[in-house]
Protein backbone atom coordinates (compact mmCIF):
# COMPACT_ATOMS: atom_id res chain seq x y z
CA UNK A 1 0.00 0.00 0.00
CA UNK A 2 1.37 3.78 -0.99
CA UNK A 3 2.01 6.09 1.37
CA UNK A 4 -0.80 7.91 -0.52
CA UNK A 5 -3.27 4.61 -0.13
CA UNK A 6 -2.23 4.58 3.58
CA UNK A 7 -3.17 8.41 4.64
CA UNK A 8 -6.81 8.47 2.63
CA UNK A 9 -7.63 5.03 4.79
CA UNK A 10 -6.75 6.97 8.15
CA UNK A 11 -8.64 9.95 6.89
CA UNK A 12 -11.68 7.18 6.25
CA UNK A 13 -11.52 5.70 9.58
CA UNK A 14 -11.40 8.85 11.66
CA UNK A 15 -14.78 9.97 9.60
CA UNK A 16 -16.75 7.41 10.29
CA UNK A 17 -15.44 7.34 13.57
CA UNK A 18 -16.56 10.52 14.22
CA UNK A 19 -19.87 10.29 12.55
CA UNK A 20 -20.50 7.39 14.51
CA UNK A 21 -20.08 9.38 17.86
CA UNK A 22 -22.07 12.01 16.99
CA UNK A 23 -24.98 9.47 16.47
CA UNK A 24 -24.53 7.79 19.71
CA UNK A 25 -24.67 11.10 21.29
CA UNK A 26 -27.62 12.28 19.45
CA UNK A 27 -31.03 12.58 21.62
CA UNK A 28 -34.53 13.30 20.23
CA UNK A 29 -35.19 16.70 21.53
CA UNK A 30 -38.07 16.68 24.40
CA UNK A 31 -41.79 18.86 23.25
CA UNK A 32 -41.66 22.20 24.64
CA UNK A 33 -43.26 21.70 28.18
CA UNK A 34 -46.75 22.85 28.03
CA UNK A 35 -47.44 25.28 31.20
CA UNK A 36 -50.71 25.40 32.63
CA UNK A 37 -53.15 27.49 31.16
CA UNK A 38 -53.83 30.91 33.56
CA UNK A 39 -56.68 32.21 31.60
CA UNK A 40 -54.79 33.14 28.31
CA UNK A 41 -56.30 30.05 26.72
CA UNK A 42 -60.17 29.86 26.06
CA UNK A 43 -61.95 27.63 28.61
CA UNK A 44 -65.17 25.11 27.67
CA UNK A 45 -67.98 26.39 28.92
CA UNK A 46 -70.26 24.80 30.66
CA UNK A 47 -74.09 24.57 29.66
CA UNK A 48 -76.27 26.70 31.06
CA UNK A 49 -78.77 24.87 33.14
CA UNK A 50 -82.21 24.24 31.51
CA UNK A 51 -84.52 26.44 32.98
CA UNK A 52 -87.86 24.67 34.39
CA UNK A 53 -90.94 26.87 33.86
CA UNK A 54 -93.41 27.07 36.67
CA UNK A 55 -96.69 28.22 34.82
CA UNK A 56 -98.84 29.89 37.42
CA UNK A 57 -102.99 29.52 36.88
CA UNK A 58 -104.53 31.92 34.91
CA UNK A 59 -108.21 31.87 35.81
CA UNK A 60 -108.85 33.70 32.53
CA UNK A 61 -108.20 30.76 30.79
CA UNK A 62 -111.37 29.16 32.36
CA UNK A 63 -113.60 29.29 29.51
CA UNK A 64 -116.96 31.30 30.70
CA UNK A 65 -120.21 29.32 31.55
CA UNK A 66 -123.08 30.44 29.43
CA UNK A 67 -125.23 28.58 32.37
CA UNK A 68 -127.64 30.90 34.80
CA UNK A 69 -126.24 31.15 37.98
CA UNK A 70 -128.87 30.82 40.94
CA UNK A 71 -128.10 33.14 44.13
CA UNK A 72 -124.87 33.19 46.04
CA UNK A 73 -123.72 30.38 47.31
CA UNK A 74 -125.15 28.79 44.03
CA UNK A 75 -124.96 24.94 45.64
CA UNK A 76 -126.80 23.47 49.12
CA UNK A 77 -125.61 21.23 51.16
CA UNK A 78 -126.41 17.40 51.95
CA UNK A 79 -129.85 17.07 52.85
CA UNK A 80 -129.88 16.58 56.86
CA UNK A 81 -132.81 15.84 59.21
CA UNK A 82 -132.19 19.50 61.21
CA UNK A 83 -130.26 22.56 59.80
CA UNK A 84 -128.77 23.15 63.08
CA UNK A 85 -126.28 19.75 62.30
CA UNK A 86 -124.65 22.72 59.46
CA UNK A 87 -122.31 24.86 60.23
CA UNK A 88 -122.04 28.10 58.05
CA UNK A 89 -119.81 30.80 58.28
CA UNK A 90 -120.93 33.89 56.28
CA UNK A 91 -119.05 36.82 55.32
CA UNK A 92 -119.25 39.93 53.16
CA UNK A 93 -115.30 40.11 52.52
CA UNK A 94 -112.72 37.76 53.23
CA UNK A 95 -109.78 35.62 51.65
CA UNK A 96 -109.59 32.34 51.29
CA UNK A 97 -106.76 29.86 49.69
CA UNK A 98 -108.00 27.46 46.72
CA UNK A 99 -105.75 24.61 45.68
CA UNK A 100 -105.08 25.35 41.43
CA UNK A 101 -102.80 23.35 39.89
CA UNK A 102 -100.00 22.59 42.62
CA UNK A 103 -100.13 26.08 43.66
CA UNK A 104 -102.69 27.41 46.44
CA UNK A 105 -104.15 30.95 45.61
CA UNK A 106 -105.45 33.54 47.65
CA UNK A 107 -109.07 34.60 46.45
CA UNK A 108 -110.66 37.81 48.10
CA UNK A 109 -114.70 39.09 47.61
CA UNK A 110 -117.86 37.74 49.87
CA UNK A 111 -117.46 34.16 50.85
CA UNK A 112 -119.14 31.53 52.55
CA UNK A 113 -117.73 28.49 54.88
CA UNK A 114 -120.24 25.30 55.43
CA UNK A 115 -119.61 21.91 57.24
CA UNK A 116 -121.24 18.79 58.20
CA UNK A 117 -120.83 15.66 59.71
CA UNK A 118 -121.44 12.91 57.21
CA UNK A 119 -123.37 10.72 59.95
CA UNK A 120 -125.82 13.78 59.83
CA UNK A 121 -126.52 13.25 55.76
CA UNK A 122 -126.61 9.83 55.36
CA UNK A 123 -124.90 9.78 52.25
CA UNK A 124 -121.68 8.22 51.75
CA UNK A 125 -118.55 10.27 51.12
CA UNK A 126 -118.42 9.15 47.68
CA UNK A 127 -122.26 9.84 47.06
CA UNK A 128 -122.01 13.56 48.28
CA UNK A 129 -118.47 13.91 46.12
CA UNK A 130 -121.04 12.32 42.63
CA UNK A 131 -123.58 14.93 44.16
CA UNK A 132 -121.24 18.08 43.49
CA UNK A 133 -119.46 16.73 40.86
CA UNK A 134 -122.87 16.78 38.84
CA UNK A 135 -124.00 19.81 40.30
CA UNK A 136 -121.30 21.86 39.31
CA UNK A 137 -121.19 20.30 35.44
CA UNK A 138 -124.56 22.35 35.50
CA UNK A 139 -123.08 25.56 36.25
CA UNK A 140 -120.36 25.05 33.57
CA UNK A 141 -117.93 25.01 36.44
CA UNK A 142 -114.44 23.82 35.69
CA UNK A 143 -112.00 22.20 37.97
CA UNK A 144 -108.69 23.51 38.81
CA UNK A 145 -106.84 21.51 41.55
CA UNK A 146 -107.41 17.95 43.07
CA UNK A 147 -105.52 16.20 46.05
CA UNK A 148 -105.71 13.34 48.03
CA UNK A 149 -103.97 13.65 51.88
CA UNK A 150 -102.92 9.80 51.61
CA UNK A 151 -101.19 10.41 48.15
CA UNK A 152 -97.57 9.48 48.24
CA UNK A 153 -96.98 12.47 46.22
CA UNK A 154 -98.97 15.09 47.68
CA UNK A 155 -96.27 17.87 48.59
CA UNK A 156 -95.28 17.20 44.78
CA UNK A 157 -99.01 17.86 43.85
CA UNK A 158 -100.08 20.32 46.18
CA UNK A 159 -96.57 22.33 46.45
CA UNK A 160 -96.08 21.78 50.39
CA UNK A 161 -96.46 19.36 53.14
CA UNK A 162 -100.26 17.91 53.77
CA UNK A 163 -100.58 19.66 57.56
CA UNK A 164 -99.95 23.13 55.57
CA UNK A 165 -102.09 22.79 52.87
CA UNK A 166 -104.97 21.46 54.67
CA UNK A 167 -104.46 24.44 57.39
CA UNK A 168 -104.26 27.00 54.53
CA UNK A 169 -107.30 25.28 52.89
CA UNK A 170 -109.59 25.58 55.75
CA UNK A 171 -110.02 22.44 56.29
CA UNK A 172 -110.78 20.49 59.45
CA UNK A 173 -110.17 16.74 58.89
CA UNK A 174 -107.42 14.49 57.65
CA UNK A 175 -107.50 12.20 56.23
CA UNK A 176 -110.06 13.70 53.00
CA UNK A 177 -109.75 14.38 49.44
CA UNK A 178 -110.37 17.64 47.95
CA UNK A 179 -111.44 19.59 44.87
CA UNK A 180 -111.39 23.04 43.69
CA UNK A 181 -113.88 24.17 40.77
CA UNK A 182 -114.19 27.91 38.61
CA UNK A 183 -117.11 29.33 37.54
CA UNK A 184 -116.45 32.29 35.15
CA UNK A 185 -119.58 34.49 33.84
CA UNK A 186 -118.90 37.98 31.88
CA UNK A 187 -119.43 40.03 35.40
CA UNK A 188 -118.52 37.37 37.93
CA UNK A 189 -115.58 34.33 39.19
CA UNK A 190 -116.65 32.09 41.70
CA UNK A 191 -114.46 29.68 43.00
CA UNK A 192 -115.86 26.27 45.05
CA UNK A 193 -113.68 24.54 47.44
CA UNK A 194 -114.82 20.68 48.80
CA UNK A 195 -113.66 18.79 51.46
CA UNK A 196 -114.66 14.77 51.37
CA UNK A 197 -114.32 12.78 54.04
CA UNK A 198 -115.93 12.11 57.98
CA UNK A 199 -117.39 16.05 56.83
CA UNK A 200 -118.32 17.51 53.79
CA UNK A 201 -116.53 21.10 53.93
CA UNK A 202 -117.88 23.42 51.27
CA UNK A 203 -115.92 26.90 50.46
CA UNK A 204 -117.48 29.45 48.04
CA UNK A 205 -115.74 32.87 47.19
CA UNK A 206 -117.40 35.29 44.66
CA UNK A 207 -114.59 37.85 43.42
CA UNK A 208 -115.53 41.21 44.64
CA UNK A 209 -113.71 44.74 46.00
CA UNK A 210 -114.11 45.31 49.11
CA UNK A 211 -116.11 47.91 50.24
CA UNK A 212 -115.18 50.91 52.51
CA UNK A 213 -116.77 50.23 55.62
CA UNK A 214 -114.32 52.16 58.19
CA UNK A 215 -114.24 56.06 58.05
CA UNK A 216 -112.26 58.78 59.79
CA UNK A 217 -113.13 60.49 62.79
CA UNK A 218 -115.42 63.19 62.06
CA UNK A 219 -115.04 66.95 63.76
CA UNK A 220 -118.56 67.78 65.73
CA UNK A 221 -119.02 71.14 63.74
CA UNK A 222 -121.79 71.67 66.21
CA UNK A 223 -119.82 71.19 69.60
CA UNK A 224 -117.04 72.88 68.00
CA UNK A 225 -118.15 76.29 68.25
CA UNK A 226 -119.32 75.83 71.93
CA UNK A 227 -115.79 74.62 72.45
CA UNK A 228 -114.42 77.67 71.41
CA UNK A 229 -116.94 79.84 73.89
CA UNK A 230 -115.75 81.43 76.54
CA UNK A 231 -117.47 80.41 79.85
CA UNK A 232 -119.20 83.69 81.58
CA UNK A 233 -116.56 85.14 83.05
CA UNK A 234 -113.73 83.91 82.10
CA UNK A 235 -111.18 85.93 80.68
Amino acid sequence: MTPTSKLALTMLTCAVLALSACKRQAKPVPAPHAEPSHGTEPQPVAAPPVAVKQAGFDVHTVPLSAATLPPFPYIGMPPVESEDKISDIKTNFDRKFFLAGNKLVAVEGRAETRRVHRNDTKLSAIEIQRNYQNLLKTLGAVRVGAVSSTDENFQAKAGAPVVDVWSKLDLQQLPGEYETYVVRTPDKTIWFGFGFGIYTEVQVVEEQAMKQSITLIKTDAAAAPAADAKAPGAR
